[in-house]
């Protein structure tokens, strides 16, 4: 039996619980606030579902039998009053708010570790998978009770992550220093240490625990699948109504920040505006004003249009409307919206350090982090496709997802992964 902590937010633990559920190998699932079913009836009678944020709250929702949900309500509402202070307009309170921040991730952890210790989670469970920066005092715990502790790492390694967006994309040199990390890296950094073994969701993060001398046999990786909710969502792709001479259509969607590629997306539409090319870029995630005070040439340029956030189920209708999806993060683990581009029939256009599954050439291109030049050439050379081609890969990216790519081979995949951690550990017994 396993438990799965999934922390704050929607996160890709909650679909893994929901597939150890439906396997009957699910003691508990840990998480912050969930919408339980009285909560969604609740939501549904006020009229508060109709708010864009309890919709997210609703969209949190998994198939997983309420019992074994054990959800730690105080310690995400801790965070979410961090997380106000951090972006508030008053810098003097940043740090209080990171504080805060780091503080509701600790007590997630005591939370976590009460459970452990009263027996809530029967069944005897061997494994506690856990998403690093959330365990704290849950792991020493869990190593009492003879548990495997698993630490699911979405990122790349802590002592990295500023390094690579500091150095467009790069990583250093294997016996080269970098800098310490911050509190909440340092944090994260434990939590990972503390791990009989780590889960990582793509290459790219597994090259950087190895370039910071980990042991390949340590380090896991299992590519996300993407949820079933998700896939409820895409509608089919329309027979096409436009012309082949209109513009195409690109699609960015995540946090639009330096970590996701802005500066290199800005610069390279104002190259494809100096060469003449013909587009239309849309822009889904930060909030436009947010946008527009940190990139003012982007509010200059009437082929750019700023959306703001969308709910997951607006954002499969759009990208199915999408031609091209552009993503050129400098640092990632596994971007779980290149997926979801893929899966709704988009040509991708992003980095190795997006740490998808795209391959040049195959399902669109792949170009270096940081790299404006050869990101507008990779979006120019969309545009002169042929149009029946740019939709044939299209397709096939969505075939690819569907047969190989869905939630429910995340789930298998993971499950084997818990089967050879239980007989490698037998074994060293």
């Amino acid at each position: 039996m396993i438990i799965i902590s999934n922390g704050f937010s929607k996160f890709h633990l909650a679909p893994a619980a929901a597939e150890m559920d439906r396997s009957r190998l699910l003691s508990c699932f840990f998480t912050g606030a969930y919408p339980t079913a009285f909560v969604v009836r609740f939501l549904r009678t006020t009229g508060l579902e109709r708010s864009k944020k309890f919709q997210r709250l609703i969209a949190r929702r998994e198939t997983i039998l309420e019992s074994r949900v054990i959800a730690f309500w105080g310690a995400e509402a801790l965070y979410i009053i961090g997380q106000w202070l951090m972006k508030n307009r008053w810098k003097k309170f940043e740090r209080l708010g990171s504080w805060i921040n780091n503080q509701s991730m600790i007590n997630y952890g005591r939370s976590a570790k009460r459970i452990i210790e009263d027996a809530r989670c029967m069944d005897n469970p061997i494994i506690y998978h856990y998403r690093a920066g959330f365990g704290h005092a849950s792991l020493k715990r869990a190593k009492l009770k003879g548990m495997i502790r698993l630490c699911d790492h979405s990122i790349a390694h802590p002592a990295l992550v500023d390094w690579i967006i500091e150095h467009r994309g790069l990583l250093p040199a294997k016996d080269e220093d970098v800098k310490e990390e911050s509190g909440f890296w340092r944090m994260i950094l434990e939590d990972i240490q503390k791990a009989d073994a780590v889960l990582v969701n793509s290459e790219f993060v597994k090259q950087t625990f190895l370039n910071r001398g980990w042991d390949p046999r340590l380090v896991h990786v299992i590519y996300l699948g993407v949820d079933d909710a998700f896939f409820s969502a895409i509608p089919e792709r329309k027979a096409q109504d436009r012309s082949d001479e209109a513009p195409i259509r690109f699609t960015f969607a995540g946090s639009f920040e330096q970590r996701k590629g802005a500066d290199a997306l800005v610069t390279a539409i104002s190259l494809l505006r100096q060469r003449n090319v013909s587009m239309q870029l849309d822009i889904f995630g930060t909030a436009p004003v947010q946008i527009t005070a940190q990139y003012p040439r982007i509010v200059e340029d009437d082929r750019v249009h700023l959306h703001g956030l969308l709910s997951r189920t607006e954002l499969a209708h759009r990208l199915s409307e999408t031609d091209v999806f552009v993503f050129p993060s400098l640092a990632e683990g596994s971007a779980r919206v290149v997926f979801e581009a893929l899966a709704c029939g988009c040509y991708v256009i992003t980095t190795p350090n997006s740490g998808s599954i795209v391959e040049d050439g195959v399902h669109g291109r792949l170009i270096p982090p940081g790299d404006a030049v050869r990101l507008a050439d990779a979006m120019q050379e969309a545009i002169r496709l042929d149009r029946p081609h740019l939709r044939a890969v299209g397709l096939e990216n969505a075939n690819l997802i569907r047969s190989r790519y869905r939630q429910v081979h995340y789930g298998d995949k993971l499950e084997q992964l818990y089967s050879r951690l239980v007989n490698t550990t037998a074994r060293v017994a």
